[in-house]
């Protein structure tokens, strides 16, 4: 017998399904016959060559109208991003195969920073969370946190020229002073890694 709410039903999924996503698929679709006007929200991040001094860019994309609507509202662009997806792919797939709206809600975090938690991205994808769905919650507290890591990153980025150098190259990329060169880019991923832990 499957379970009746939502967190059960996420649960029975990943309880009794460990083989493919097929058999995800299929155990999922059935969880949601027993779920009565749900609707689907994603929430994710992925790595860009941003620099971390800039607003976290929010994406986003909805299969309502009236949602996609509502995310055009407040400014969120539609993602161009092609590549490797996981779970999330899988439940956006899962959702629109039985005919449930869903929509997500995607940040790009700098790439450079993927060694530890981003809370300044985890405050952004809430504060427009907030708003996407006007929960009124105050946020106070994490937005705060989100600054203090930004200066620290910033404090870390100080201390060494290589890095200093190359997050100033992305804040003329994303101000559109210089064309991008995606080899170019590739070869400087190689060597820029920085630990806020190192404070």
């Amino acid at each position: 017998m499957l379970p009746h709410t939502l967190i059960e039903t996420l649960y029975y999924i990943l309880a009794s399904n460990r083989n493919s996503n097929g058999d995800i698929r299929i155990c999922f679709s059935g969880g949601l016959q027993t779920l009565q006007r749900l609707r689907g929200l994603l929430l994710g991040a992925f790595l860009a060559n941003i620099p971390h001094s800039m607003d976290v860019p929010i994406s986003g994309f909805s299969s309502n109208a009236e949602m996609l609507e509502r995310l055009q509202e407040i400014d969120v662009q539609g993602s161009r991003y092609e590549g490797p997806t996981g779970i999330p792919g899988v439940l956006h797939d899962t959702f629109s195969r039985a005919k449930i709206p869903v929509s997500s809600l995607w940040a790009a975090a700098p790439h450079y920073l993927a060694a530890t938690p981003n809370i300044k991205v985890t405050a952004a994808l809430l504060t427009y969370l907030n708003t996407f769905l006007s929960f009124d919650l105050e946020l106070g507290d994490i937005q705060a946190d989100a600054l203090r890591f930004e200066e620290q990153i910033t404090m870390l980025v100080a201390r060494d020229p290589e890095a200093s150098a190359y997050v100033r190259k992305l804040e003329q990329q994303a101000e559109g002073i210089l064309d991008e060169d995606e080899d170019e880019d590739e070869d400087d991923e190689d060597g820029i890694i920085i630990n806020p832990d190192e404070l």
